[in-house]
């Protein structure tokens, strides 16, 4: 399992936020499964309200979403995620956090494959249809320029536009600690 998840730094009550934060959960989620060399056959999409506030009403939910074909792209990934989210999504709630996670997670040498043919239907959903050889070479190649983009400029340099440009749900760290030990940048001067 792959689990990417934070609190937002704001209160979130649209369904067009909080699908922003979940693509970029995604797109965190995918970044780490290709590292690793991996694919996933199931997203598992999750929200929650903000359980230390018993005042407001409260509301958990989370749905497996399993792929036709496993795979490591990203926008794919992300289509399924965001099907998953608009099941789970009640509207009328404040919420405070929500996640993914990649769920059967084999080696991208070892792909289990599936008797289902491949449909060239465009209104199908893409993480319902299995990808023909050409389109898997297609987004092996994508990934691996937005990896490369994104090793070379930082992370988030290269992402999809379903993350949001304002990110107003963005966790807050301007009261964080210092990270002397993990950061150049931010190691302390003498003077």
């Amino acid at each position: 399992q792959i689990i990417a998840s934070r609190s937002f730094g704001a209160p979130v009550r649209s369904l067009s936020e909080i699908s922003e934060a979940v693509s970029w959960h995604i797109d965190r989620a995918a970044n780490k499964l290709r590292a690793q060399g991996s694919v996933a056959a199931t997203v598992y999409v999750f929200v929650e309200t903000n359980r230390f506030k018993p005042i407001e009403p409260q509301y958990s939910a989370g749905l497996m979403v399993p792929l036709v074909a496993p795979t490591d792209n990203t926008f794919t990934l992300t289509d399924a995620a965001l099907a998953g989210l608009r099941r789970i999504y009640r509207a009328g709630y404040t919420y405070k956090k929500c996640g993914v996670m990649l769920v059967g997670i084999s080696d991208t040498a070892q792909r289990q494959g599936t008797l289902l043919l491949a449909i060239d239907d465009a209104a199908a959903p893409n993480w319902t249809v299995e990808p023909s050889q050409a389109q898997r070479e297609r987004s092996a190649k994508t990934m691996s320029v937005m990896d490369a983009i994104n090793a070379r400029w930082g992370r988030g340099t290269a992402r999809s536009s379903a993350t949001g440009v304002t990110q107003r749900w963005a966790m807050r760290s301007e009261n964080r600690s210092p990270r002397y030990t993990t950061r150049w940048d931010e190691l302390p001067v003498a003077r």
